[in-house]
């Protein structure tokens, strides 16, 4: 019956891209089972990564952007240690009449400076690798400076990890200005992880983990790139992981989960606007959920929580580039959950976001191993004495 039960989960949610393989930015299709970014490890203290930064229109109309490895994955969570070199090439595919938002005094601006630079368009981005303890210098972090045009040739960021940074999520973003939001909106994020943070809590070793990305866009038809928000609620729609929740059907993605198991879940507000209230809520079936399963904060903006026990709470929120890093124990065989946000609205001149679920979770003891676990902290150094 489990077995039948998940294949009619993975079939019900389906897991191919909406768009040809040719799509530059393919997305999955709503409704599609949650698939984890592609992990990019360090190797003897060096991470070496070449992303190409590219754009496509989807059915609707709307800008996508993206990063594409040099493997094909599409915004690969970037995996480092402290004390590791990290060497980025990125290599802007933009096309060089590529349409966006016009930024009033900031289009066409000339930029001059050692690091790249030119007329500041929709074409041009740069990167940011946002909450790390890195300088704001050339081909580190700089965002001010460095503007990169539409190129054959890879532009070369390369800085190292300091050796005492806190272990946790980060992420990496465009950040040309004028130019950041439409960009983010169209989907360009992706995680960066500091591993070690098991040697900060060690109850979290062995755990399985998620990382899960939450990403905003236009809705379709908004104007928003004419100047004008959406205006009707939601302002934006959402998505989790590329999949994307449309209004007005709203429909989620699907999540499986071996039942009762203690889960580590990285979560990423990589939207550009939107906030959000997430809970996690369990009930008998899906039409009746609204029991809130306790959230274990482990870390939040990559900063571990120092109280011993975790602290429990019903509900964490996420603001646009925040991040909560949390333990969830996965509800019994039988027993449905929704992870879903609340509805918050941040003033006149903000962003609304009604009540939405994110994903429906569904347990069983068929789910599929996880992709990454983990690890176990190194074992503390011997403090014994050695005989003479």
């Amino acid at each position: 019956m489990a077995v039948r039960f998940l294949a009619l989960v993975l079939a019900a949610a389906g897991v191919a891209d909406s768009q040809t393989s040719a799509d530059p930015c393919p997305r999955p299709h709503v409704g599609s089972l949650i698939v984890q970014p592609a992990d990019l490890y360090s190797s003897n203290g060096v991470l070496s990564v070449e992303l190409s930064f590219r754009t496509s229109t989807d059915a609707y109309g709307r800008r996508r952007y993206c990063y594409v490895a040099a493997g094909g994955s599409q915004a690969p969570t970037l995996r480092v240690k402290p004390g590791d070199e990290l060497v980025l090439k990125l290599k802007n595919d933009l096309p060089a009449d590529a349409a966006g938002s016009m930024a009033g005094p900031l289009h066409d601006m000339q930029v001059h400076g050692p690091c790249g630079g030119g007329k500041m368009t929709a074409s041009t981005t740069n990167l940011h690798f946002h909450g790390l303890s890195i300088p704001p210098a050339c081909h580190q972090d700089d965002v001010l400076s460095t503007l990169l045009q539409p190129s054959p040739s890879a532009f070369e960021y390369r800085f190292r990890i300091p050796l005492h940074h806190p272990p946790g999520l980060y992420w990496y973003h465009p950040h040309p200005h004028g130019f950041t939001e439409a960009q983010v909106l169209g989907g360009a994020s992706g995680a960066l992880i500091v591993e070690g943070i098991e040697r900060a809590n060690p109850q979290l070793a062995g755990l399985p983990e998620r990382v899960l990305v939450l990403r905003d866009q236009p809705g379709p038809g908004s104007n928003w790139e004419a100047g004008e928000p959406g205006g009707a609620e939601p302002s934006k729609d959402i998505s989790i992981d590329f999949v994307p929740i449309l209004h007005p059907e709203n429909r989620p993605a699907a999540m499986v989960a071996k039942p009762g198991q203690r889960e580590f879940w990285r979560i990423l507000n990589a939207a550009a606007d939107t906030s959000f209230d997430l809970q996690v809520l369990t009930g008998p079936s899906l039409q009746d959920v609204h029991q809130p399963l306790p959230l274990e904060l482990v870390a939040m903006d990559g900063v571990p929580v120092a109280a011993d026990p975790v602290p429990r709470r019903a509900r964490v929120l996420l603001s646009p580039g925040a991040r909560a890093e949390l333990i969830v124990t996965t509800p019994p065989e039988g027993v449905f959950a929704q992870l879903v946000t609340l509805r918050y609205d941040t003033g006149p001149d903000g962003e609304t976001t009604p009540f939405r679920v994110i994903a429906n979770l569904f347990s069983t003891r068929q789910a599929p191993a996880p992709s990454t676990r983990i690890p176990e902290p190194p074992p503390a150094p011997s403090t014994r004495i050695p005989e003479p």
